[in-house]
């Protein structure tokens, strides 16, 4: 890691500019989605936007609040999660995603991680991955060979993957095995916590 190079090249961080959106922080075994049936009218919900009638319990949560979480068992905090973020085209996910990595760069959030990974899965190179070797484009090949080790030794123990676009991603490569799929769902990295972006269509049936 002492002979990457820390900064991209140009301005950095790059601007993320000021966007509001209205978002619904629902937590798994608290807060219950509508069952089978209501499906179809929360995907509607979800593409307008009428964030407040997905949730019948509400409370507010700070920005910085958003990943206190507490282990369902211990009561104590959690330092690994999986976390869906849902919403229409153009209401901010990606920007939130930038800003996510951008905080953790500050010091401000996340600290519990040494590396956070932002994957866009609309880039095609990103997209056809098979492996974790595929995820990194790197051209060290040393360094990248040290680097798969590390993460496949850990289990991605200590890191924060970020899947920005799930939706992106071919209908075969979200219904059936893929390597997305796999460390959404924990089978490939399972002690790397993840954060996955999608539009509501694509994610009704994806389980976290």
């Amino acid at each position: 890691f002492r002979r990457m190079k820390v900064l991209p090249d140009g301005d950095w961080p790059p601007s993320i500019g000021r966007h509001e959106s209205k978002i619904a922080l629902i937590e798994h075994g608290r807060d219950r989605l509508p069952g089978a049936k209501e499906a179809a009218q929360l995907q509607r919900d979800y593409v307008g936007g009428n964030v407040d009638r997905i949730l019948t319990q509400k409370k507010e949560v700070r920005y910085e609040d958003i990943f206190d979480f507490e282990n369902d068992v211990t009561g104590e905090k959690s330092k690994h999660f999986r976390m869906l973020i849902d919403g229409a085209p153009g209401v901010g996910k990606t920007v939130l995603c930038r800003r996510f990595c951008k905080d953790w760069g500050a010091g401000n959030i996340l600290q519990q991680f040494s590396i956070v990974w932002l994957l866009h899965l609309r880039d095609e190179e990103i997209a056809k991955a098979k492996s974790i070797d595929d995820l990194l484009l790197l051209d060290d090949e040393e360094l990248q060979e040290e680097i798969v080790r590390y993460l496949k030794k850990s289990e991605g123990n200590g890191n924060l993957l970020i899947c920005d676009g799930f939706d992106e991603l071919s209908q075969k490569e979200r219904t059936e095995r893929s390597l997305f799929l796999d460390i959404i769902r924990g089978k490939v990295l399972p002690q790397c916590s993840v954060i996955v972006t999608s539009r509501p269509y694509a994610s009704l049936k994806l389980q976290l």
